[in-house]
């Protein structure tokens, strides 16, 4: 079983798997900053009186650094 995962993680650490790794992220983060442009999108101009799209742009925000900095840590 040990050697399964020591495969799968060899895989997933190198090459292809580093690649398919990195446009998950990029993917993950253009997700996470979606609210937060369709909101601004019809909002540029106005003064947010209902939050639900604003609340949601932040989450996509804090969202959006936890993942930069889950993707640029090194492994341990």
């Amino acid at each position: 079983m040990s050697t399964l995962i020591q495969m799968l993680i060899g895989f997933f650490s190198e090459g292809l798997g580093k690649q398919a790794g990195s446009a998950i992220a990029g993917a993950s983060k253009l997700a996470a900053l979606a609210p937060a442009v369709l909101w601004l999108i019809p909002h540029k101009d106005e003064i947010a009186v209902a939050f639900s799209y604003g609340q949601l742009a932040l989450v996509g925000l804090a969202a959006y650094f936890v993942i930069e900095l889950v993707h640029r840590t090194p492994p341990s």
